[in-house]
């Protein structure tokens, strides 16, 4: 580039008279060779070539301005160089051509440490690691141990998108590290192969899994987790599934929770056994061959009849009676519980005249009976007995 000098255009290779260099006589080396330069200049400006201690360099007063240079220590620095012809590298047999340049790089195999750039496109990894960035917030692509991609934030690894497969089967698996929660594909080849769709977390997950000729759904609870169906809170929600279950069906809190309702109940229920009832309310009909009734509580009726201080009784394995006062007739049992009821009748086994038969008092282990005559004195009677228990 042509440097105005003092109103002057000088340009240089034509403008700068060639002065010889002073040649000395050398035995050794001859009179062509020439020594102790310490600086070598052709040209001016940016259009220069220098040489001094530092190095060699093309367009620039200064080495480290210049577009091209080669220092002491063999580093080039060239904004566009193209190579042509063979590089071997430690004289292996197989070489490269390569050329660097405006196309870009066809053809290198070399580790060449880190790379930072705004766009890759085209990339090819084997056995490395791609990242987004070198800390922080950043995105790894990696091929090994498996296929995957994972994120970060600085170091806390937050999930993993991971594909890879075992034997034949392939598989992609998503981790949300942290949470311990993701979704895990699993797909079989062949049809005998399973294939399986997981999404868990920390309390339980919910498998699918099958193959041509079985499958089965799971929710399984982990450390006390459930499963829930939420609405929207204007509709029921509804499940509906012909299923089969293999375990027991426990509600979380005892006598709290129904099966059916007043107006949507089960249309028939099988059972072998139904035990722990304390009460069974029936409204319609209850038909069967062969029932056998053992632990449902159903009343229970004791009927007897006193006299003096023997009772002919049924159905009661502990029931005395005693007579401790003229007309006052005390029953005892083992019951240990005041929820029944008496039914009681005088009958006058001589003379004339209406007796009554009063239950006086009611406890958890007796209750007591007077007889009175038809004038309210107490007096010794015949009278029959019916208990009601449930």
């Amino acid at each position: 580039m042509p440097t105005e000098i003092a109103n002057k255009i000088i340009t240089p290779f034509t403008d700068i008279p060639y002065q010889s260099l002073e040649e000395k006589s050398n035995t050794r080396y001859g009179s062509e060779f020439f020594r102790d330069v310490n600086e070598l200049q052709v040209g001016i400006g940016a259009e220069v070539f220098r040489v001094d201690r530092q190095g060699i360099w093309l367009g620039a007063e200064r080495f480290a301005d210049a577009p091209f240079s080669v220092d002491m220590e063999g580093n080039v620095i060239a904004n566009n160089i193209t190579l042509g012809g063979y590089i071997p590298t430690g004289g292996a047999v197989g070489d490269v051509q390569t050329t660097i340049g405006g196309g870009g790089l066809s053809a290198i195999s070399a580790n060449i440490g880190t790379i930072t750039a705004g766009t890759i496109t085209g990339v090819t990894i084997t056995g490395g690691t791609l990242q987004t960035a070198t800390s922080g917030r950043r995105i790894k692509i990696s091929s090994s141990p498996a296929n995957s991609i994972e994120f970060y934030d600085s170091t806390t690894l937050y999930g993993v998108l991971e594909a890879d497969k075992v034997g034949t089967d392939g598989y992609i698996t998503l981790v949300a590290q942290d949470d311990g929660a993701g979704l895990s594909v699993y797909t079989g080849v062949g049809a005998s192969a399973f294939s399986s769709t997981t999404m868990f977390s920390n309390g339980g997950s919910f498998d699918t899994s099958g193959n041509a000729s079985n499958g089965f759904n799971a929710i399984n609870g982990k450390y006390g987790g459930y499963f829930m169906v939420f609405g929207d809170g204007t509709a029921v929600d509804r499940i509906a599934t012909d299923l089969e279950v293999e375990s027991d069906w426990i509600p979380s809190a005892n006598t709290t929770y129904n099966l059916g309702s007043a107006s949507k109940k089960w249309n028939t229920i099988y059972a072998a056994t139904v035990s722990g009832l304390t009460t069974l309310s029936v409204s319609g009909t209850i038909s069967g061959t062969a029932v056998n009734v053992n632990s449902v509580p159903v009343p229970r009726i004791y009927t007897g009849y006193c006299s003096g201080t023997t009772m002919s009784k049924q159905n009661v394995s502990a029931f005395t009676l005693t007579n401790p006062s003229t007309g006052n007739y005390t029953l005892t049992h083992n019951w240990g519980s005041s929820n029944y009821n008496i039914q009681v009748t005088a009958l006058r086994a001589s003379g004339s005249g209406a007796y009554i038969a009063k239950v006086a008092t009611l406890g958890t282990n007796d209750f007591t009976v007077i007889i009175f005559d038809d004038t309210g004195t107490a007096d010794n009677g015949d009278f029959m007995v019916a208990v009601f228990r449930n």
